[in-house]
């Protein structure tokens, strides 16, 4: 399997890689635009550009290869000598860079195993596994917020957002770090805390051009939690926020008609699972703007993996991301044809 392919790429359960030596940090100076937000596969923003991409695509078949053909059905413990001398059998021309290649695995292996605990609410074993030095931002990031979601998983709701605020990164860690506490705050049975969180977040409108997908998602979440508290007043200004980036933005038109008429809304996370989720569908969503769309499929799939329902957004972003790859394939076929000896 080379790169990302089909529909079978997306099953639950079946891919993972993380922290793939992405950068996040470089983004462009322009407004939003509406388009922008029509779908999970929309690349007008440009918020993250890959870094050192020569290997993150080795690392990508090499690790989806190695499930295929050793993993049916969930991650089983795994002997971590083994998972490295098999990955890097995978890799194309085993040399030193294979080597390199090997050590890094190692680590995506142990990711990978941290989230399956987290799926199976095995805490403790998620910790563990996700205790590890980190290679770059992203990986600072993203190990930081799924930690938290397994100490929010152990009751401790104070030690998650400890955690959090102990993360040390660029500022634009900031809207990915609020917004995930807003959702453990609410999830912890806090609702006051989180909106508290939530309104610091949109209330910097300058985060919209960080992450849009990020701060759109804290706009639902804050008015979920008002539209479950019966404040229609607050709910509506929470959607306000929204409509003001992005005034055609199908999600938030749908919860104001819901709003409108009445109807009970669930939140944005409920378990610890979900929470987890989604870290990897935000941080999945920014990837995707940027030049890693086959890295953010990886994160949608595994998004879908770990929580025990899957939402509506993460199949927009799942079908996207896969449109997207299938477009690009066709065109790339095209291309050929046309260079062809008539």
């Amino acid at each position: 399997m080379a790169g990302v392919a089909d529909q079978q790429d997306v099953a639950a359960g079946g891919v993972v890689t993380l922290g793939l030596d992405m950068d996040l940090g470089h983004q462009g100076a322009g407004g939003v635009q509406e388009q922008q937000f029509a779908g999970a596969g929309a690349g007008g923003h440009r918020l993250g550009h890959a870094v050192r991409r020569e290997h993150h695509r080795a690392v990508v078949r090499a690790f989806v290869q190695f499930l295929d053909e050793d993993r049916a059905h969930g991650l089983q413990p795994l002997d971590h000598v083994a998972v490295v001398h098999d990955l890097v059998a995978h890799v194309d021309r085993p040399s030193a860079r294979a080597l390199r290649l090997g050590e890094r695995l190692l680590q995506v292996a142990r990711i990978a195993l941290g989230m399956d605990a987290l799926r199976t609410g095995a805490y403790d074993a998620a910790l563990q596994n996700l205790d590890l030095p980190d290679s770059s931002e992203l990986d600072t990031l993203l190990l930081g917020q799924l930690s938290a979601w397994a100490d929010a998983g152990k009751g401790d709701a104070g030690a998650a957002i400890r955690r959090l605020d102990e993360i040390s990164g660029p500022p634009w860690f900031a809207i990915f770090n609020l917004y995930q506490k807003g959702l453990i705050f609410m999830q912890a049975g806090q609702p006051d805390e989180a909106r508290r969180v939530l309104k610091v977040l949109l209330d910097d409108r300058a985060s919209v051009q960080t992450s849009p997908d990020a701060y759109l998602a804290a706009v639902e979440a804050l008015a979920r939690l008002e539209m479950q508290a019966g404040n229609k007043d607050a709910a509506e200004e929470a959607l306000a926020y929204g409509l003001q980036v992005a005034p055609t933005y199908d999600p938030i038109l749908f919860l104001e008609r819901q709003l409108d008429a009445g109807e009970a809304v669930t939140p944005t996370v409920q378990t610890p699972q979900q929470g987890a989720s989604e870290v990897l569908y935000t941080l999945g969503q920014a990837i995707n703007r940027g030049d890693g769309r086959d890295v953010a499929l990886l994160y949608f799939q595994l998004a879908d993996a770990v929580s025990e329902t899957t939402s509506d957004k993460l199949v927009t972003a799942l079908a996207g991301v896969v449109a997207d790859v299938r477009s690009s394939q066709a065109t790339l076929s095209t291309a050929e044809a046309d260079h062809e000896p008539h």
